[in-house]
């Protein structure tokens, strides 16, 4: 019973064989030449190595013509970012600023990195600078955090809202959040060509006396990046000696019609500009800063910043300037715990 079967299946298979039936794995090529060759009613076309193989390129994509072959990834590392021009090569209090384009065309994404951030030992959301900070040692002493090493991806950019003529902004401004704030569901990273000169990454966890590396990291899954760009916010400043740990310098002193970057002091000066730019940002002739220097909370103390000035951001400025530290507020988290 068993050989009758196996003899039927084979005569089958024979029968199938003998009425020709075509197979067909279909195949293109830009090119007319190559070679057919055809046996026992089959036929296999291929091109044979064409000598007119060339490489196209544009816009991070490649075409290889001739030769069949794998795609190619890109092996070599992308340039760093570098530090956005000036005014913007400060330290800032929720924001890194960015120089995205030294890549020309090609498509990168942008990963944030925590690097360094000190807290002292008795509670690990307070930032501190040294021992001092953490109230003469009894709080600390001040200790890196365990949460340093965590990683973000910067996502899509968005124009400067506040506009920038004549202010002291640059017309090619943008802001960009990172992957994990508050609404957000992580995703993958943001692959893009970046052509504006100054990029404002601000977000829950870009917080005062913290350490940060910006690296550009290619596709399809940022696995190659370039050497880091390592970018601090800033420290705690002084309103009288002795005094410190708080976070209302936002500001020097007036220059020309601007106020100069922060200096490590706070004082009156630094509320002036926070109402200057807030009613006055954008006009000619009137001492202001950028909202990324002023721009310390969004809706509410220890909120994200959202590149608009609110009366919350005045409200942490004098807060500080009484004393408090950024983290004596509950909503000011550390950058790892962020919602």
């Amino acid at each position: 019973m068993k050989l009758a079967a196996i003899i039927s299946a084979t005569a089958l298979v024979l029968a199938i064989v003998s009425v020709g039936i075509v197979y067909d794995l279909g195949w293109s090529t830009t090119e007319s030449g190559g070679v057919t060759l055809s046996g026992g009613g089959y036929e296999l076309t291929a091109t044979a190595g064409q000598p007119d193989t060339a490489k196209l390129s544009a816009g991070g994509y490649e075409l290889t013509g001739g030769l069949w072959q794998a795609p190619q990834q890109q092996t070599s590392a992308p340039n760093a970012p570098t530090a956005a021009p000036a005014p913007h090569d400060v330290r800032k209090h929720r924001y890194v600023s960015i120089d995205a384009s030294g890549n020309g065309q090609t498509t990168i994404a942008l990963k944030v990195t925590l690097a360094a951030m000190s807290r002292c030992a008795g509670n690990l959301e307070r930032a501190c600078s040294d021992d001092n900070d953490c109230d003469g040692g009894a709080a600390g002493p001040c200790t890196q955090h365990l949460d340093v090493g965590s990683t973000w991806w910067v996502q899509q950019p968005q124009d400067e809202p506040l506009g920038c003529l004549p202010g002291p902004c640059g017309p090619t401004d943008q802001f960009a959040r990172v992957e994990s704030r508050t609404g957000d569901l992580p995703g993958p990273p943001d692959f893009r060509v970046w052509t504006d000169t100054t990029l404002h990454v601000g977000d829950c966890e870009i917080i005062p006396v913290a350490t940060y590396e910006i690296r550009a990291c290619l596709p399809p899954n940022g696995a190659v990046c370039s050497n880091p760009l390592t970018i601090g916010t800033i420290n705690q400043p002084f309103i009288a000696p002795g005094f410190r740990g708080n976070y209302g310098d936002v500001a020097g002193p007036v220059v020309g019609t601007e106020f100069t970057p922060p200096d490590g002091i706070g004082n009156i000066g630094d509320v002036s500009a926070y109402v200057l730019t807030s009613q006055n940002y954008g006009t000619a002739n009137t001492p202001q800063t950028h909202p990324t220097w002023v721009d310390l909370n969004g809706l509410g103390t220890g909120s994200p910043p959202q590149y608009i000035l609110n009366v919350s951001d005045l409200g942490q400025i004098l807060k500080a300037l009484q004393g408090n530290k950024w983290t004596d507020d509950p909503g000011n988290l550390n950058p790892a715990s962020c919602p």
